[in-house]
């Protein structure tokens, strides 16, 4: 841990960027900022009744692939967008059918009506 940052500044900081961004501010520094929120772990349960984490919490972005138990077993995908939205697909290869999910209901989180108003 670094103790030559002082808490309450990081804090102001941090506030004064995030005001910037959302506020469309244009100077330089602030201009091509993109900040990302961490998220919390996300599990799923493998063969064997296993749970396999595939984002660990406080990541910003990763990727994991697993190989299936046996053949033509249903593919699933978990994104989560840079406003905190979660989807997750799932493809099921021997038939060709595919369902998506999308939601935002994290509490704290903004809906998506909300970040569109924004």
């Amino acid at each position: 841990m670094n103790k030559s940052i002082n808490s309450d500044k990081a804090v102001a900081y941090g506030v004064a960027v995030q005001a910037a961004v959302l506020s469309g501010d244009k100077f330089e520094n602030v201009k091509d900022l993109l900040l990302l929120d961490v998220t919390p772990s996300l599990s799923f349960e493998t063969s064997g009744g296993v749970v396999t984490v595939l984002i660990k919490c406080n990541t910003t972005k990763q990727m994991r692939t697993f190989t299936t138990y046996s053949d033509n077993q249903i593919e699933v995908t978990f994104d989560i967008d840079h406003n905190g939205i979660l989807g997750v697909s799932a493809v099921d290869k021997s038939m060709e059918k595919e369902n998506k999910f999308t939601t935002s209901n994290y509490k704290g989180h903004l809906s998506k009506e909300d970040i569109e108003h924004m």
